[in-house]
């Protein structure tokens, strides 16, 4: 499996999560600093020993291009070139500015039908928020026929 990170520190959290970095066969990232291309599917690779990543960059097939159309997600899961699922992880309580750049990254991979999963930090507080955030994604879950999860803590 493939592991496609926004961030190095996205990578390096997302594999300290899941504590075996060893089912992946490759890591790539997104962004190293100011002009990133990965809109033009351009990523560079992630030394998984080192922790570190290098200047080597590859070329991302078509199926992560077109994912990565609106913004990169933090975590795509892929095989055999093909995305298997998409992970959004966000420290950040529940506001509107986070929704902002959330939805739409969960919104592409519902299009895609690649199910996706966002682990969500929230306060609680705000229900009106929290119901609309839930909404939303089951409402891209019926439209495009695929699951979208969020996963909410404190």
């Amino acid at each position: 499996m493939i592991l496609w990170a926004e961030t190095e520190a996205d990578a390096d959290q997302f594999l300290d999560l899941i504590g075996n970095p060893k089912i992946f066969n490759q890591i790539f990232c997104a962004k190293k600093g100011p002009g990133s291309k990965y809109l033009g599917g351009k990523y560079f690779v992630y030394n998984l020993e080192k922790k570190f990543l290098s200047k080597e960059i590859i070329d991302a097939p078509e199926s992560i291009r077109e994912l990565t159309q609106w913004c990169s997600p933090d975590i795509i899961i892929s095989k055999d070139n093909k995305p298997l699922l998409v992970i959004e992880l966000t420290f950040h309580t529940l506001v509107y500015n986070n929704v902002a750049q959330r939805i739409p990254r969960i919104a592409k991979s519902a299009e895609k039908r690649i199910p996706s999963i966002i682990f969500q930090k929230t306060d609680y507080q705000d229900n009106i928020l929290l119901s609309w955030f839930c909404r939303s994604l089951n409402n891209l879950g019926n439209i495009y026929n695929t699951k979208a999860l969020p996963i909410f803590f404190d």
